[in-house]
């Protein structure tokens, strides 16, 4: 009797366990690989879109790339290219029998100028559920031509540097700084994401944007900044100027961000592509749904919409579940 009592207590914990686990936030990082780290002028790489432990039904991404240093040379279908986003979307056409797990795609670039290029994604994914899945965004860079090697006379010797004055030279440093805490556009967001180690960024907006709200912060409180170019943007290319002056007065520095103004028809495609992506997403749903429950493949989860139980609710029960049986057992034991 005692150990078919127990018996019970573990079962109810795994159920607890279950359900647990069956209700937590389904949170994955889409990251971008390569498979070079280096290249020269003229010479490919491919660029992978990846996502690796759950299976996707659908999903639509943007693909940013520096265009200045890279051309795009090829990619999945149902590919859209505009300045330097690259729009792809996809959906399983049986409906979720062939979820896509691992590399969901690849693109391949040209080099074309030598320098650090970078690339950085965003977008949303959708599991076999389907539900749209909570997701981080991790770019990738890659060096065109040779890496900067560093003279042997530009180096300071450890040995050589007086510490005894280190406060002195914390404050000299700080005056030298031209470096910003934070670059930020409203409502736009930059690519790559904001790092104070680059210099170069891109952003898309729309045709009826006249101007653009920078946020630009200088990690020297004291340094100066100055943004030329923000106002009276003109259809296509715009590139805008952070400059900043280090307290010092002299060492200065400078940050860009090419804004690229679509114009009429561009926002016209823009919109419909918007538009057209919702419809396929809805189109996956409704191919889907079957008197309010989900398709999905064999051996996968399958719950009603509508009858999907309070996490709370269970928590309790089962928590005042596995506390009777073990009062129980005790009692028995």
């Amino acid at each position: 009797m005692k150990k078919i009592i127990w018996l019970y207590c573990v079962i109810i914990a795994v159920l607890y366990v279950s359900f647990y686990s069956s209700y937590a936030i389904v949170s994955e990082t889409v990251y971008l690989n390569r498979n070079k780290d280096i290249l020269e002028i003229g010479e490919d790489i491919e660029v992978y879109v990846t996502l690796e432990n759950s299976n996707i039904v659908a999903f639509n991404l943007n693909l940013y790339y520096d265009k200045t240093k890279l051309e795009y040379i090829s990619g999945p279908e149902n590919t859209n290219v505009i300045e330097n986003r690259i729009l792809y979307v996809w959906h399983d056409e049986t409906g979720g029998n062939r979820p896509k797990n691992g590399e969901l795609a690849k693109f391949t670039f040209r080099a074309k100028e030598e320098g650090i290029a970078n690339f950085n994604i965003d977008g949303e994914f959708y599991n076999n559920v389907p539900e749209l899945i909570q997701t981080e965004f991790k770019g990738s860079s890659v060096q065109i031509g040779k890496e900067t090697v560093i003279e042997q006379n530009d180096v300071i010797s450890v040995e050589k540097v007086n510490f005894e004055n280190s406060e002195h030279m914390t404050t000299g440093l700080e005056k030298n700084n031209t470096d910003l805490e934070t670059l930020a556009v409203q409502d736009i967001l930059l690519y790559p994401p904001f790092d104070k180690m680059i210099k170069e960024y891109s952003i898309e907006v729309s045709e009826n944007i006249k101007k653009l709200n920078i946020l630009a912060i200088p990690e020297n409180e004291n340094a100066k900044v100055q943004i030329i170019g923000s106002e009276e943007l003109n259809t296509g290319n715009n590139l805008i100027k952070i400059e900043v002056t280090a307290e010092d007065g002299k060492t200065k520095s400078e940050y860009e961000i090419n804004a690229y103004k679509r114009n009429t028809e561009e926002e016209k495609d823009y919109i419909e592509e918007q538009e057209e992506n919702e419809k396929k997403l809805e189109q996956i749903y409704d191919a889907q749904k079957t008197s309010g429950e989900i398709e999905v493949p064999k051996n996968s989860k399958v719950e009603s919409i509508s009858e999907k139980p309070d996490f709370i609710q269970i928590v309790i029960v089962s928590t005042l579940a596995i506390l009777v049986i073990g009062i129980v057992a005790f009692k028995y034991k």
